[in-house]
């Protein structure tokens, strides 16, 4: 994202050299208001060992039950376009406005863990749930949440972090991914 200089995905890059194909965009999630939802880019996956999808907070103006069914038939779909591929979901990271004890983020939390489990899709919220990653704290926002990206002039932002920010989800989503793998390999999607 452009509020960061390193993501996530980056980050592993530099520890473990791994292939990471990362189809993020910005603004979207299962339906994102119509614009590039996940269900768009199911096409753009290659062959991969593994599969993450990131739960983020596009999409809170919909009702929790227009996002089950859209998270529904985006994993049902992926189900059957990849039925053998291990895929993982996880909520990234928090926002000032949607966090744990927040309750229509927890209910989006909630339904999609529901969605997950009946899929048999291990499902990760500790970085929601509690992490070092929390925006509506001013101490936090000076730390991971002052923009570094490209072009940045250092603006605060209550959504998107920085590098250190995106370490602190590059730590915690690295070894989600190699416990889920079934291969030797280390390519992840």
């Amino acid at each position: 994202n452009s509020c960061a200089k390193t993501n996530w995905a980056l980050w592993i890059k530099d520890w473990a050299d791994p292939t990471i194909l990362n189809l993020g965009a910005s603004g979207t999630g299962f339906i994102a208001g119509g614009s590039n939802p996940y269900s768009n880019r199911i096409a753009s996956i290659n062959n991969p060992d593994i599969i993450g999808v990131a739960l983020l907070f596009n999409a809170m103006s919909q009702t929790v039950e227009d996002l089950t069914n859209a998270a529904e038939d985006f994993f049902d779909d992926l189900i059957t376009a990849y039925p053998s591929t291990p895929i993982i979901c996880y909520v990234q990271s928090p926002w000032s406005a949607y966090h744990y004890g927040v309750t229509t983020s927890d209910a989006w939390v909630s339904a999609l863990k529901e969605v997950c489990n009946t899929r048999g899709i291990p499902f990760y919220d500790d970085l929601y749930r509690g992490c070092t990653l929390k925006p509506w704290v001013a101490n936090n926002r000076a730390v991971y949440y002052i923009n570094d990206g490209e072009g940045s002039t250092g603006e605060e932002d209550w959504v998107h972090p920085n590098s250190e920010g995106h370490k602190v989800i590059a730590r915690y989503l690295y070894p989600k991914f190699v416990e889920n793998l079934v291969t030797t390999g280390l390519d992840y999607y």
